[in-house]
């Protein structure tokens, strides 16, 4: 499994639709800030929506690529899905 963890501020929440949500954490770097976004499934979906802006938080999570055709050319995508998501 390829892994991703990440600590930081909550700074975007966005219910896609119920059981989806989609959010942004903004992560330390060397030289500034990284704002990673990430989707969230099911059970990790109801937990990010209990948390508020600002909140701090760990999450684990996993890469997915895909692909799909719009107007016959090939859209590639590639996701940040949370596993795990705690508050700090």
């Amino acid at each position: 499994m390829n892994e991703v963890k990440l600590q930081g501020e909550l700074t975007f929440i966005k219910e896609v639709k119920e059981g989806v949500v989609r959010f942004t954490v903004k992560a330390d770097k060397t030289k500034g800030f990284a704002f990673v976004p990430l989707v969230a499934f099911s059970d990790v979906a109801t937990i990010v929506n209990g948390f508020t802006k600002g909140d701090n938080v760990k999450v684990l999570a996993e890469i997915s690529t895909g692909s799909y055709e719009k107007e016959g050319k090939k859209i590639y995508t590639t996701d940040i899905i949370a596993l795990k998501i705690a508050k700090v």
